[in-house]
């Protein structure tokens, strides 16, 4: 009887990630990428630990889980993990709550100058060969621009 822990990756993450947790000593590993219902609740039935993505977990499929301590979520949010059934069976949750901060911020900050650039009105000129209509065009905001 082996004592590591039987982990079921649900959805396969990045390869450094399945490196890392595959080479762990404690832990046997399986991946799925078949995320049905009746799938899941066969593959999770002994696992201790489960790591999802984006498909959901429901109720009926962590109740087939008889040794599940923990959920870890691979990504922000929980809106896909049944967090009742979770509660009720003192399942922890683990989520990546900071991973992807740093992309939301410079997606926030390309899309304001996308915006205050008119970035589409002026692609759509060029792109259509409209060069004349250069001067027709709205003024940008000036993103740099010194006050004096």
């Amino acid at each position: 009887m082996s004592n590591k822990k039987k982990i079921l990756v649900i959805q396969k993450v990045h390869d450094k990630g399945m490196e890392l947790i595959n080479n762990h000593p404690d832990f046997d590993v399986e991946v799925t990428d078949d995320v049905s219902i009746e799938n899941l609740k066969t593959k999770i039935k002994d696992c201790d630990g489960a790591s999802i993505r984006i498909a959901k977990l429901p109720g009926e499929v962590i109740n087939e889980a008889k040794n599940l301590k923990i959920i870890s979520r691979h990504g922000v949010g929980y809106d896909n993990i049944d967090l009742k059934t979770a509660k009720e069976r003192d399942i922890k949750i683990a989520i990546t709550a900071n991973a992807n901060a740093v992309t939301v911020a410079e997606h926030v900050m390309f899309v304001l100058l996308n915006i205050a650039k008119r970035r589409e009105l002026y692609h759509t000129t060029v792109k259509e060969g409209n060069f004349k209509d250069r001067n027709k065009l709205p003024k940008t905001i000036e993103v740099w621009k010194k006050i004096s």
